[in-house]
Order: C-alpha cells, then structure tokens, then sequence
C-alpha cells in the first residue's frame, strides 16, 4: 500500500514522500530512502525497495527534496543543509508511527544524512556515498536565471545549481566529513561501487565509525548501480543491515 505524505517545513515550504507499507498493515520498521543529486523517488531502486521491502518486515518512506509538487522545493534553490533538515523533518515524522528506522542515503543523500539529526536513528546505510576531492571537482560556468547566479551543471542534462550548494559539497573532501561519521555512532554500512571513483571515501568511512561498521563493494557496479544484478545485490545487502538491527 503506498501513500504520498505532505509535511511542512520550518521555512514554509513543503515536503513530500511516499510510504509504502504491507496491505495487511505497518511494520514496526521504516526505512527512509534519501536520494542523490539530480535524483528523485522514482528512480528504479527506491521503487524495487518500496515494492520488496515491506513483505520482508520493512517498510519504505521515499522523501523528494525537491518535486514539481505545489509549494516544493526546486533543485536550484536547494543546499546540502536543506536537504539534511527536510529529512530530519520526515524522520520526526516517522517516529510518531514507527518504533525502529533506518537511513539509506545514495551518493549526495549521503552528506544529507551526515548533517541531519541521525539520534532517532536505528542503522544507516550509505550507498557510494558522495564527496568532492579537489581533483575531481568540476567547473562549471556561472550564468544568470531570475536576476540570481547559478551554475550550470553540464552533466548528462543542464541543470542549475545553486553555489551555496557547490560549497557545501565542497567541503565534503573525503576527509573534512569524517568528524561527522564518528559522531553518527550508529551501525553503518556503506555499499560502494567497484567502478567508480569513490571508494577511497567509503573505506575510510568504515574505519572512522564509532559503532559497528561494514563496506561491502559491487565489483561491477558503477555510481548509480544499474549494471546487470548490481541493484539486486544493493537492495540485498541494504536489507539485510536494517535486519540485523532490528529489535524483535
């Protein structure tokens, strides 16, 4: 069963999610899926979770951080700080109904997380968690849209960025957002790409944790999980974590 929940944000705006549960009735256990940039609910991985999830005793709730919805956010307004307070929004939320939740954030949902308020938290589960080392950062042109100064994000669409957002990112090095790690002190997985360029971070991820910890690396996968049996494998992975801490 899914429902769209419309929650209001200290600043007025509005945030959406939709939660799926069993048809018989909730579980006493959520997960709160946080996406990437450019990313959004519907990607095919958070659709397979809300659909598996909830039979095997975990329910799913999947927050747009920004939507086409009625008084949402949009992406160029966004920061890496709005996005971690919408989600310590819905996790507020969730603690009213559920009794344990878990935290799965891809790519940049990862430093969305580190920021939010993690201590109703259960379990986290980073999927190739996002960081900008100064080799890799890009350079984007400045252009202007309604009188303000965006960048644009030449990636595989043109998108506006906000720089406020650029710098927040930039400080999540690798290195500078390991402080944040340790003071998570929740079990931690992080699921890495074996094709990508962000392993390094994840490694050092896992060594930093203050509680229990585990990198589990998709040899064959790239960032966004897509290749052959690669999403199959993230899901199984990412549910048998949330399992684990789950207290019967």
């Amino acid at each position: 069963m899914e429902r769209r929940v419309a929650l209001k944000a200290p600043d007025g705006k509005t945030i959406y999610s939709w939660l799926n549960s069993r048809d018989q009735g909730r579980n006493k256990t959520v997960a709160l899926f946080v996406h990437g940039l450019t990313g959004h609910p519907f990607e095919h991985a958070l659709l397979q979770a809300a659909h598996t999830f909830p039979q095997e005793g975990v329910d799913t709730c999947r927050v747009a951080l920004y939507a086409d919805e009625p008084n949402a956010r949009r992406l160029h307004d966004c920061t890496i700080t709005t996005h971690a307070q919408d989600t310590t929004r819905v996790v507020a939320y969730l603690k009213r109904a559920y009794s344990q939740i878990a935290l799965v954030g891809h790519s940049l949902g990862s430093p969305s997380i580190l920021m939010a308020d993690t201590s109703q938290v259960d379990s986290i589960v980073l999927w190739d968690p996002s960081y900008l080392a100064p080799k890799h950062r890009p350079h984007w042109p400045t252009v202007t849209y309604q009188k303000k100064r965006y960048l644009l994000m030449e990636w595989e669409v043109a998108t506006l960025l906000n720089p406020a957002m650029f710098k927040e990112w930039c400080e999540f090095d690798g290195s500078q957002e390991l402080p944040l790690v340790a003071k998570l002190n929740k079990p931690l997985k992080v699921i890495a790409a074996g094709k990508g360029v962000l392993l390094p971070g994840s490694r050092d991820y896992v060594r930093t944790s203050t509680a229990p910890a585990e990198l589990y690396i998709i040899e064959h996968a790239g960032h966004c999980f897509t290749e052959e049996g690669a999403t199959d494998t993230l899901l199984r992975e990412t549910l048998a974590w949330i399992q684990a801490y789950v207290v019967q």
